[in-house]
């Protein structure tokens, strides 16, 4: 599930987040890519903002070929006024036994993260990668009232994808439902329903693209990478 269904209001571009260009391509393109050419995909469901269907549509649409000759089912659905809205209608469209959701926001995602998180997946057992933080981290309260330094050898960043098996993950979201909306991310409200999470190694090019500046970052990223191929 690729989740493209934020209104993205930190992001102040001179396009939406989802269609932002980077090197000539529209952001939202990059991580069908790399999904389209996982070997073990067979399902993909894309979650848009609903007044952004039609162009989202018409940016992928150089993509539909690619997704037929991998014999991918794609499926297309507007998602809500929140996150957890918005994975609660991509996971209706669900039939394959795992799900993997991740963040169009973040376009660099490797095949090679893919498959980690999807290796870790056990019943009742869900995967998020993870990094370790390089700053110092603060614990604050009442916006600048420091609390706290918290052990950065015992915290970590989480990304996306995560992953779960699907009845597993739909069980969760019924046994938290009214809370749903609160959690951050799809791995937080696993635990908080009761299950297990466990981290694989993740990557810091798998960055997430939330304010314009962030562009410059990308477009840099992105031409590393053609540079090492």
């Amino acid at each position: 599930m690729l989740l493209a269904a934020g209104k993205g209001k930190r992001f102040t571009g001179d396009a939406p987040k989802a269609l932002a260009p980077i090197e000539g391509q529209p952001l939202i393109t990059l991580p069908i890519r790399t999904i389209v050419g996982l070997g073990f995909v067979n399902e993909l469901i894309l979650v848009v903002n609903a007044q952004l269907r039609r162009p989202i549509e018409d940016a992928i649409s150089r993509l539909s070929r690619g997704i037929r000759q991998a014999g991918i089912r794609f499926t297309l659905c507007e998602g809500g006024q929140t996150r957890s809205q918005s994975v609660q209608s991509g996971l209706a469209k669900v039939s394959s036994d795992y799900v993997l959701i991740h963040d169009a926001s973040r376009p660099f995602a490797s095949p090679e993260l893919f498959e980690r998180v999807l290796a870790a997946l056990e019943p009742e057992v869900g995967a998020v990668p993870v990094v370790q933080p390089v700053d110092s981290l603060l614990l604050v309260h009442s916006q600048t009232h420091v609390k706290e330094y918290l052990d950065r050898d015992e915290v970590r960043l989480a990304q996306t994808p995560q992953g779960f098996v699907t009845s597993d993950y739909r069980e969760a979201r019924e046994r938290v439902r009214d809370r749903a909306p609160a959690f951050k991310d799809d791995a937080s409200l696993f635990i908080a329903a009761g299950y297990r999470i466990v981290t694989v190694p993740g990557e810091e090019t798998n960055i997430k693209v939330t304010y314009p500046r962030d562009l410059a970052v990308a477009h840099a990223a992105l031409s590393r990478m053609k540079q090492e191929l």
